[in-house]
């Protein structure tokens, strides 16, 4: 199998991880030297050298020795662990006071008296014992380099006498060079960790986690002190899976941290070259791929969830990206909790629509449009009891006009409408299932109805509507016909008007003609068009005869719908006898001028 290599292509990565694996070898490197440093001093110079030593190299020996033991023999986590020895101290205390004064003031004064000795007594080991093995812990080479120095100054070394002696000098000199080397790298390593700010600082400058910095700290100090223990750990991790292992975490502090370093990586990820958007679909991977993180995700984004406000404006952050890659039949309750975040109640109006209630809104639709994108997801959506109401609320609540076509609610109709789009296009029974159940709510299309006859509806937000009311007019059963005739009328007698107004939207029109073409091919809706108003065939007309290009979008679409009307329109009436007259004047006006146009729409057709 092929081993596995640091990937340099994140900033952490090429940052802290190989700063971190600096550090560990650096570390290696010190206890080392300290090994080598008491094997010499024991083996060769006490052990073999002892009788012929001076006073003042025989104590600087077993100086050295005894300080640098703790840290040669010390676990390397036993820095972190000493962290936490106030509160055994304070466990201690609590221990011997419950064991020698159960009863508190009740207790005899010579019980109260011997625990106050035995806990005074404690309490000086503390400083006595474990406060020097600390010391000599974290300042062991200082000391040890520190009497080196001394030695290799002074150089007042005994001169043997004896033959096989001749060896003691070199031994010494070679000792306490070895002794100082230690130290000078422990020196090294001290002033090296000066740098960690700075690393943190680039790293969350490049993400945007300024607001988080404590975070990248924590990942900094966890993966040095991996890699102190096993140097390999540096190409085990990046800032995502810390995020990842972080939110698994069953502690709700871990599970916020990890989220909002997996927010900030989503967030700000840059997509310009293709090595980036490689990078920030596999992050999106990493977390897609664990059921238990989605899980927790999803859970987090209720309105009930233990986790809070703050965790749930964050996890909905992620969602949104995770989105497209969720099969919410996997996850039961997923759709309510995401379903939550649309709600609008009257008391989010009260509140003058708080900046993260609006975040969760504007989220909460991103995440349904992603996951419509899905037929599985789609279904999970219409069986989703009372969903489908609170995706249509902004719309059905009049929400853009109620606010005045305010710049959020403008976002959140487009939003609504933008779900319902990919809910009314949705294939095979779902779909059918959406359409009616879409059709049947009334005040949702005399919402897109209103939309449609306001001037001051963005292009967007009319563009949406003429979408989705397409699909349905065209999609509905003989049931779903019937119960909204009046509705699906209104919407097909307002195409002509929209289409054939120039003082609207090009793009606008254009979606109109396009509906119309759509609609215009069936019996009854060929009528409907027809007798939308007095002058339909007129307008349609007039397109035809404007000085545009002969191939026009809009002259093709103009031309195709009035063959439409004609083929299509059974009655024998005015509406009839003025569609011949229209089309018996206006054809052979344009015949000439717009031949390849007039041979496309009515190949084999003649009008005398």
């Amino acid at each position: 199998m092929a081993q596995k290599v640091a990937d340099l292509r994140w900033n952490e990565v090429r940052y802290i991880n190989c700063y971190a694996l600096f550090m560990g070898y650096l570390l290696m490197a010190v206890r080392g030297l300290g090994f080598l440093v008491i094997t010499w001093s024991t083996v060769v110079l006490l052990g073999g050298f002892v009788s012929n030593l001076e006073k003042k190299d025989f104590w600087s020996l077993t100086i050295i020795t005894l300080v640098l033991t703790p840290r040669v023999s010390a676990d390397v986590g036993l820095k972190g662990k000493l962290r936490y020895i106030g509160y055994s101290i304070l466990g201690l205390t609590h221990a011997i006071v419950a064991t020698l004064n159960p009863n508190g003031t009740k207790d005899t004064w010579p019980r109260r008296l011997l625990a106050a000795v035995v806990l005074l007594c404690h309490l000086l080991v503390g400083p006595i014992v474990v406060c020097p093995l600390a010391a000599l812990y974290m300042c062991g080479p200082l000391f040890s380099a520190g009497i080196s120095a001394w030695r290799l100054i002074e150089h007042d070394y005994v001169v043997p006498k004896k033959e096989e002696h001749t060896h003691l000098q070199p031994a010494l000199i070679v000792l306490y060079s070895l002794a100082m080397l230690q130290g000078f790298l422990f020196c090294y390593r001290f002033y090296s960790s000066f740098a960690r700010e700075d690393l943190v600082n680039d790293v969350a400058e490049e993400y945007k986690m300024n607001n988080i910095k404590e975070a990248v700290e924590e990942y900094l100090r966890e993966t040095v002190n991996k890699c102190e223990k096993d140097p390999a750990f540096f190409k085990e991790t990046n800032l995502a899976t810390y995020a990842v292992g972080m939110i698994k975490s069953e502690s709700s502090e871990s599970f916020l941290s990890g989220a909002k370093i997996l927010d900030a990586l989503l967030e700000h990820a840059p997509t310009v070259t293709a090595e980036e958007r490689t990078l920030t679909a596999e992050l999106i991977s990493l977390v897609a791929s664990s059921s238990h993180v989605l899980e927790k995700l999803l859970q987090a984004l209720d309105s009930t969830s233990p986790y809070g406000e703050t965790i749930r404006v964050v996890a909905a952050n992620i969602v949104t990206h995770l989105a497209s890659r969720i099969p919410l039949m996997q996850f039961p309750q997923g759709i309510q909790r995401i379903g939550s975040l649309i709600d609008i109640s009257q008391q989010q109006f009260e509140d003058d629509w708080r900046n993260d209630y609006k975040k969760l809104m504007e989220n909460g639709f991103v995440i349904l449009r992603k996951l419509a994108a899905d037929e599985d997801n789609c279904r999970t959506i219409s069986n989703a009891q009372g969903l489908l109401s609170k995706v249509l609320a902004p719309v059905s609540s009049d929400l853009l006009h109620l606010i005045d076509h305010e710049a959020w609610s403008t976002t959140i109709a487009a939003a609504s409408l933008q779900v319902m789009c990919r809910l009314v296009a949705a294939p095979g029974e779902t779909g059918a299932r959406l359409r009616r159940q879409i059709s049947s709510d009334k005040e949702a299309i005399h919402g897109m109805e209103r939309i449609l006859r306001c001037c001051g509806c963005s292009e967007h937000v009319r563009i949406l509507t003429i979408q989705i009311l397409t699909h349905l007019a065209m999609g509905m059963d003989e049931e779903s016909v019937r119960v909204n005739k009046e509705s699906r009328e209104n919407f097909i007698k307002m195409l002509p008007s929209i289409f054939t107004d120039e003082a609207k939207d090009c793009s606008i029109r254009k979606l109109a003609g396009e509906a119309l073409l759509k609609l215009s091919q069936s019996e009854n809706n060929a009528a409907i068009i027809l007798k939308a108003n007095d002058h339909v065939v007129r307008d349609l007309s007039k397109i035809l005869l404007l000085g545009a290009a002969p191939k026009s979008t809009n002259r093709i679409m103009a031309a195709k719908t009035l063959k439409h009307l004609y083929v299509h329109y059974k009655e024998n009436d005015e509406y009839l006898r003025a569609l011949k007259e229209t089309m018996e004047d206006v054809m052979p006006k344009v015949r000439y001028q717009i031949l390849p146009l007039f041979i496309l729409i009515f190949p084999q057709q003649t009008i005398n």
